[in-house]
């Protein structure tokens, strides 16, 4: 807080600096008293306006009002040389924010959790303050309706003890994120919320600017690691261009590593053309990619470069890439061309590798070009087909496979 000095102490110094002066400035300041009341008035005006004419006294007696300007200017250095501008600073709790502009692009209030709010489309750069390496008390929020372009540099948030329904990151309904990658991040979300959350119609694209970079994403329980939260609506479509990425659905209900989340908590369409993938889900019921458990489907699923590692959850039935368990198929078609991928179904009820989740989660045309298909294997426990579908009234539309190399064993 700036410290200012009273205005007692000002005056004081004002007072010691004019009788501190030589004889002549007093005759000066003698000669200033016996100039009567309305020419002061004149010359404070005149001073006031810039004029530093020199003024009449009454006996003809030539008086500098300069003088007396020149101290009170003297004055006000001094003072300004010891007490700097005062400078706004805005806390934004564990977070730096560079770019953009506090109150206007980003907020920070606190409360339970604490949340630093994304208010525009202004290019920011999020890190951790010197000092702090994670927070347990914070999250992000995108705001509704906002094309967010974010770079997340080495941030760390773990709000898996905390309330219930808090995202570490939260893209709101009907808002976008564009985010770049920058070191090394985590977000870990509590129970019901996803580790990087997508609310209804919220959008989310990892740019190929992330190549080189990571972010682990995972829920608690009963939400996917990237994408539905638990009966959050539908949301928008996944797009990752880059980076490292490793998601991981609830840890002890079901929901997607991508995709899905639970009960009623879809998701668009899921692309993924570049960098490295992947994405395991939580036990009962999900895909590693695609969807979560009962009425959580997916769009449409397209792998077109990079390298994906998918495990559908180890209790119902998910598919390694597909549908998950208790009707949330795969509502399009998966298409995989010029990539490197693994894909495992859920042991438990018999997801398939690629395809089919267990219990009526179908999916529609499965086509696969030149790609190395280096594992696709069907639940180990049940039927789930390698590729195909899944156990338990689970189906897929046509399979075509041309090109690469594929290896594909039923449960």
């Amino acid at each position: 807080m700036r410290s200012k000095r009273s205005l007692n102490d000002t005056r004081t110094t004002g007072t010691t600096g004019i009788t501190a002066r030589t004889q002549q400035d007093r005759t000066k300041t003698n000669a200033l008293a016996k100039i009567p009341s309305f020419v002061l008035v004149a010359a404070l005006v005149a001073v006031s306006f810039g004029s530093w004419e020199a003024l009449a006294s009454a006996d003809g007696d030539e008086v500098l009002v300069q003088e007396a300007s020149q101290v009170e200017a003297s004055q006000e250095a001094e003072e300004s040389a010891e007490d700097p501008p005062f400078l706004d600073l805005f806390s934004t709790g564990p977070f730096t924010v560079t770019g953009g502009t506090e109150g206007t692009d980003y907020e920070y209030r606190t409360g339970t959790p604490n949340v630093l709010t994304i208010k525009s489309d202004k290019a920011l750069t999020i890190s951790m303050t010197p000092g702090s390496t994670t927070t347990t008390a914070d999250q992000i929020l995108i705001s509704s309706g906002v094309s967010a372009n974010i770079t997340l540099a080495n941030v760390n948030i773990d709000v898996s003890d905390g309330s219930d329904d808090t995202a570490a990151l939260e893209v709101a309904i009907g808002a976008s994120l564009n985010l770049t990658l920058s070191g090394t991040n985590s977000l870990r979300s509590s129970y019901g919320s996803a580790g990087l959350q997508l609310d209804a119609g919220a959008d989310l694209t990892i740019t190929k600017a992330s190549d080189g970079s990571s972010l682990a994403a995972a829920s608690i329980s009963v939400a996917a690691g990237i994408g539905g939260g638990s009966g959050t609506g539908t949301a928008g479509d996944i797009t990752i261009l880059g980076g490292t990425v490793v998601a991981t659905g609830g840890f002890y209900s079901p929901g997607a590593g991508i995709g899905g989340g639970y009960t009623g908590s879809p998701v668009g369409d899921i692309t993924i053309s570049g960098g490295s993938v992947t994405a395991t889900a939580g036990p009962d019921g999900g895909a590693g990619i695609g969807g979560g458990y009962n009425n959580s489907p997916a769009g449409s699923i397209t792998i077109s470069g990079g390298s994906v590692t998918a495990t559908g959850d180890d209790g119902s039935g998910g598919a390694g890439i597909g549908g998950g368990a208790g009707g949330s198929g795969i509502i399009g078609n998966i298409t995989i061309s010029g990539s490197s991928v693994t894909a495992i179904g859920g042991t438990g009820s018999g997801g398939a590798g690629i395809g089919g989740g267990d219990s009526s989660s179908s999916v529609g045309d499965i086509t696969i070009t030149d790609s190395t298909i280096i594992q696709a294997s069907g639940g180990s426990s049940s039927n789930g087909a390698g590729i195909g579908g899944g156990n338990n009234g689970s189906s897929a539309g046509n399979i075509t496979i041309s090109g690469g190399s594929v290896t594909a064993t039923g449960g």
